[in-house]
């Protein structure tokens, strides 16, 4: 394995290596899992990776609970793994109004790893696809992408899942063809695909979606290029906000040269006159001006009141909105 990695880090050219199930790399009598040898494995492999290039990434597939993933990411073992428990937890949010939950995991994972080494993600190349798991409810598919895609951590986006593909059961149901248009073989190839293509692509594919305001696909283009040009997103901290209204999210990202209000309504009704609370520190009592990081043009101005608190909020169903903040006077 290390004489591979060297080949495909130096003769190749590649950035790194996903790697899959790490859990189970050596056998301790009847332990098969999480063994000392393994943990020592790791770091012995990540040492040789990054001796033949410093800046390779390593990226762990450990499906397991929060505490037992954090050993692979801890004394130099891995730099991040996908962080199971965070991606349950923010499908339930999704698919069942769970926004609390989502709050409580997500600040756990922030504090618990080494700063911000983990990956974030929805489902997986061995789960039923998130598209499947939230009924093919396109409103849902939008507010799980904004949740992962605002939240701390790196974000790891299965193909199709930005376009709505479906997929379950069986591996091969859930790694079908990727959808490029509504024509022959959904514009994957020109000859026999080696699978089946999903009964959906005639609507739910690239062509279609492309250049359309209102499809999953540009909204994902909204959401990444948000983060792409936030600096509070990519790497700030993670605070979060006490909803009045148990199924909106509301936390605060924030670096030395931004400050991100990232909020969520999880319900299909709309919420009015929200109240969010922040602890000490978070955002000075003061008045500020909101602008838009998703929707051009939309700005709001707000009052973070002496007790931390912002009054009077308002959130259509299924909705997100992501604001950098500006103080006007304290």
């Amino acid at each position: 394995m290390f004489q591979t990695a060297t080949y495909w880090l130096d003769t190749i050219g590649v950035d790194g290596f996903r790697l899959d199930a790490v859990l189970y790399i050596l056998e301790e009598g009847d332990q098969l899992q999480n063994t000392a040898s393994t943990l020592q494995f790791w770091a012995d492999y990540n040492a040789h990776v990054k001796s033949v290039n410093p800046d390779a990434l390593s990226v762990g597939e450990a499906w397991t609970s929060t505490g037992t993933i954090l050993q692979y990411v801890t004394q130099d073992r891995l730099d991040i793994c996908f962080e199971f428990d965070l991606s349950y937890a923010t499908m339930n949010a999704a698919n069942w109004g769970d926004a609390g939950s989502l709050s409580s995991k997500a600040d756990q994972v922030f504090h618990l790893y080494p700063y911000l080494q983990f990956a974030t993600f929805l489902t997986n190349h061995d789960q039923d696809r998130s598209f499947t798991v939230l009924g093919e409810n396109e409103d849902k598919a939008r507010v799980a992408a904004g949740l992962y895609l605002t939240l701390p951590g790196i974000p790891f986006v299965y193909y199709g899942e930005e376009i709505g593909m479906v997929g379950s059961g069986d591996h091969l149901n859930i790694r079908s063809p990727m959808q490029w248009t509504g024509g022959s073989n959904a514009g994957f190839t020109t000859g026999v695909p080696w699978q089946a293509i999903n009964g959906n692509y005639t609507q739910y594919n690239v062509a279609a979606e492309n250049g359309d305001p209102g499809s999953l696909l540009e909204w994902y283009r909204r959401l990444i290029a948000a983060r792409n040009q936030s600096p509070a997103l990519r790497h700030g901290t993670y605070d979060p906000l006490s909803s009045s209204d148990e199924q909106v999210l509301a936390f605060v990202r924030r670096d030395s040269l931004q400050t991100v209000l990232c909020m969520a309504n999880t319900a299909s009704g709309s919420s009015g006159g929200i109240t969010l609370t922040g602890p000490t520190g978070v955002l000075e009592p003061g008045e500020y001006t909101l602008v838009s990081l998703l929707e051009p043009g939309d700005t709001l101005d707000i009052t973070v009141s002496p007790a931390y608190e912002i009054e009077g909020l308002n959130l259509g169903g299924y909705e997100v909105a992501v604001y950098e903040l500006s103080l006007i006077h304290i």
